[in-house]
Order: C-alpha cells, then structure tokens, then sequence
C-alpha cells in the first residue's frame, strides 16, 4: 500500500506503507495465465516469460525484505523523533531558565535597569515559542522536501530523504523562530515599556 498526502492540491512524497502477499487463488491465475502465454507465445518466448517470472519472483522477495525494513524504519524514526523533542525541549528550558537566572542576578546587582529586565525576560519567552514554532514548520516542511527528493532514489529513499529534510528542517526552523520570536517579543516588550 502507497500513500501520497497532498497539500493544498499537490502531491508529497510517496510513502510505502504496508506489503501484502497475494492469494493462492490469485497466484495459480497468475501462473495459468503464464503457462498459456508460454504455451502459445512467439518463438523463444518461452525462455523469456520463464525467465521474467524468475525476475518478478526474485523481486516479490526483495520487496518484501525491503517493505519490512522500511516499516521498521519508520517506527524507529518516529520513535526517535518524539525522544529528541523531548530532550530538546528539557535542554531548552534548562538553557532559558538559567537565562532567566542570571538576567534577575544582573537586574538585583543593579547592572540592568526594569526596563531591561522585562525585555530581556519577553525575548526569552518568545524566542522559546517562536523557536519551537518554528522547528514545527520546519520539520513538517523539510520533511515533505526530504522525501520528495529522496523519492527520486527510489521508494527507501523518500522516508530516508523525509527524515533528513526533516530534521534539518526543525533545526533550521527552530534558530530561524527563535531569532523571529526574541525579536518580536523584545520589540513589543519595548514599546509597552516605554509607555
């Protein structure tokens, strides 16, 4: 089974998601169809369909292997992506708390004014929610790249391209947003502020 999402109207990346095996019914059709074809088929034709029935058996069995490992892949993926989002987003909030910690040393020591204080807070905040905002458009967007790319390779290689695009597309969305939000933040921080 293939899917294709699309967005607004355009096809993404193909993703193969499940292989099934025939049925015998469909299988002895198949070989009966064969048998006559090479029963009443050209000169040397017989040669040739036993010959491409070996290739479509020998390809059956590779897409199967493939199929599993691609399946497998995806779970490992996906599982892989939620634990680096976590972790990600602990090492944020570890790295923006001590931010926070050291702007309110810097304010109790008399070395930044209020005004500074809440505009330094503001851009922290909103470069923790522009950050990650942005890391989700990125991903999502990378990903879709990723795997249109990679589906050029072959049907393995649009999950490995979704995947790539996908995380360089969280990491350069997430310093992208960052940058967007502490902006924004600090200039709405600043204009309040001056009021």
């Amino acid at each position: 089974m293939v899917r294709t999402s699309h967005v607004l109207g355009e096809p993404t990346a193909a993703v193969l998601e499940q292989s099934v095996k025939t049925s015998e019914k469909s299988m002895s059709l198949a070989k009966e169809a064969l048998g006559n074809l090479e029963r009443g088929g050209p000169r040397g034709g017989s040669n040739a369909v036993r010959a491409g029935t070996a290739v479509v058996e020998d390809l059956a069995k590779s897409t199967d292997g493939a199929t599993k490992s691609v399946s497998n892949s995806g779970r490992v993926l996906r599982g892989a992506a939620k634990v680096a989002v976590v972790v990600g987003v602990g090492i944020d909030v570890g790295l923006r708390a001590n931010d926070a910690a050291n702007v309110e040393r810097q304010f109790s020591e008399g070395k930044i004014t209020q005004h500074d204080r809440v505009v330094k807070h503001a851009g922290n905040a909103g470069g923790f929610v522009g950050g990650w905002t942005g890391a989700y458009g990125g991903a999502e967007t990378g990903a879709m790249a990723g795997g249109a790319v990679g589906a050029v390779f072959g049907g393995v290689g649009a999950p490995i391209g979704a995947a790539i695009g996908g995380v360089l597309g969280g990491i350069g969305g997430y310093f992208a947003g960052d940058w967007a939000g502490t902006t924004i933040a600090q200039a709405a921080a600043d204009t309040v502020q001056a009021k």
